[in-house]
Formats: C-alpha cells, structure tokens, sequence
C-alpha cells in the first residue's frame, strides 16, 4: 500500500543566489561516491530563508550532473520537485548547541527484577 507522505512532492520556484555546483557524497553501504547537484535558492514563498536543493546523479553520470551545474548560474530561476518525506530543515551558524541528556524512549521495555531462587 502507498505511503501519502512518501508518495507526496513539494515544487519550489524562485531564483538561484549562486552558481549550482556538483559535490561527491558517499552514499549505501559500500560508500559508493555519487554526484550530487547542489543549488541554492530564494524561493518565491513567504520564507525568507534560502533554500538548498540536492538531486543525486549515479555515479556513472557525473559528466550530466557536470552539465546541469554549468547551465545554472547566479540570477537564474529555477523549479524543483523533491519528496516531502525528504524535505529538512538546517540552521546555519548555529549560535549555541545545548546538550539535555539523553532522549527518553516511549516504548521502553520495563527493566526486569531478577528472580532469586
């Protein structure tokens, strides 16, 4: 049966804040290095804060996620689709990164008290 969330797109518009660039990324269990189309744009919603795109060539088709990166520069207006499963959010520069302990797990398995004979 389909999963809704994994099945759903989201699609931005806007405009790219700088050249799109291609980076390798270790990817499956054996870390094959994939190239990875990397642009990051303003997009035409109410955020204001840039937005990072990423689509991962097969490591075969480095030269086409080359291409793609060289036909898109600064200025240039955009669409992406991707998976909202997929869909993160980043804070950049992070001012301050406080550690609370460890989190709690809702369905932990109560400890058991060992039986004496």
């Amino acid at each position: 049966m389909p999963n809704a969330l994994t099945d759903t797109h989201i699609q931005l518009s806007g405009v790219l804040l700088q050249d799109a660039e291609v980076r390798t990324r270790p990817m499956g269990d054996d870390n094959t290095p994939m190239p990875v189309l990397c642009l990051v744009m303003q997009s035409d919603g109410s955020c204001t804060a840039p937005v990072r795109a990423e689509q991962v060539y097969p490591a075969a088709l480095r030269g086409d996620a080359d291409r793609a990166a060289r036909s898109m520069k600064k200025g240039m207006r955009v669409t992406v689709w991707a998976p909202i499963a997929q869909l993160r959010t980043t804070l950049g520069m992070s001012s301050h990164i406080q550690v609370h302990g460890r989190a709690t797990q809702a369905n932990a398995t109560p400890p058991k008290e060992a039986a004496h004979a």
